[in-house]
């Protein structure tokens, strides 16, 4: 309660002090809080954008390694159905040749009888 005169009384200044004071001191955390908020957020903007582009990269590395397991076999697969349909011949005089031992070569079966010989060609690129 303040008297009706002008001139405040000690412990009302000191009451007024204090109240500014402490209100001051609110300002301040509440700037403090909102400052963590935002470095907060920002943390975790930063933090999904790399979690994001790792995950890119592994889908990329995941698809390319893929991508490279599914040639290998299908070589493998081209590769066997033509020994198959080598030894299918049943031919003695058949034989396999493979010029340089290059899975991208032109291979081809050959025999002393040209009605017999045979001409596979594959590519590493070719779809299963």
């Amino acid at each position: 309660v303040l008297p009706t005169d002008s001139h405040p009384s000690s412990l009302e200044k000191k009451l007024l002090k204090l109240l500014k004071h402490l209100a001051e001191k609110r300002e301040h955390e509440r700037e403090v809080i909102q400052k963590a908020i935002e470095e907060n957020n920002n943390f975790i903007k930063t933090a999904k954008a790399r979690l994001w582009q790792k995950m890119e990269s592994n889908k990329e590395n995941r698809e390319a390694h893929l991508a490279a397991m599914l040639e290998r076999l299908q070589e493998k697969v081209n590769s066997k159905v033509w020994i198959k349909s080598s030894k299918e011949s049943n031919n003695p005089n058949v034989k396999a040749v493979s010029k340089n031992n290059n899975p991208n070569a032109r291979h081809s079966v050959e025999s002393d009888n040209p009605m017999q010989r045979q001409s596979v060609e594959y590519s590493s690129k070719s779809q299963i």
